[in-house]
């Protein structure tokens, strides 16, 4: 019986390894924003893979603003979440474009979150903030057009401050290695609205 069971146990191993069922873990900065639209019938985003992905690879991306305290949670927090699966593996250097579904970025402000996990304890990966006249991130949250930036993102790095404006788009250098393009994305002289 012992013998049938690791054999057994190899055997679905290998099965699900050969059929793809595997997610790519990501981190912070695995994933960029490129665009920003809050205007038009169906709004896009743009994300600029930097880690290749595995087919069957799921992140969710939210216009929830974050609470150094409560995180997504509390009052008046009430935006949508969305989850995008990659139907075949993806290529680091890939851009995907998504249009949003249930997902309305706010005209007066708003920000995106890239995560892996669920969004009481997610995994961040990158964030972008659009709101106020100065392009920085808020203290806390205290609606949902602002937002504070998690501790395990860092502005310049893997995430941007940038002021409102209704839609944007990275205008900027996509050559270099991995942490060269992070810091052209993030440096919002290089964000066109």
């Amino acid at each position: 019986m012992k013998q049938f069971t690791t054999t057994f146990l190899i055997i679905t191993t290998l099965l699900f390894g050969v059929l793809g069922f595997g997610q790519t873990s990501l981190e912070a900065g695995d994933l960029a924003l490129l665009q920003y639209n809050s205007d038009g019938s169906t709004e896009t985003i743009k994300i600029l893979v930097l880690k290749s992905l595995e087919a069957n690879t799921t992140f969710s991306f939210t216009d929830k603003g974050y609470h150094s305290v409560d995180g997504f949670t509390g009052n008046g927090n009430n935006e949508n979440t969305q989850t995008y699966t990659a139907t075949s593996a993806i290529k680091c250097g890939e851009i995907i474009s998504i249009d949003l579904v249930g997902l309305v970025l706010a005209a007066n402000g708003d920000q995106i979150f890239l995560y892996q996990g669920a969004v009481g304890t997610p995994t961040f990966i990158f964030g972008l903030n659009v709101s106020g006249s100065s392009g920085t991130w808020q203290a806390n949250r205290t609606n949902n057009s602002n937002s504070a930036i998690p501790s395990t993102l860092t502005n310049g790095i893997n995430s941007v401050a940038l002021p409102h404006i209704d839609n944007y788009k990275y205008n900027g250098p996509l050559v270099g290695n991995k942490s060269t393009i992070l810091t052209a994305i993030c440096d919002k002289i290089n964000w066109i609205g």
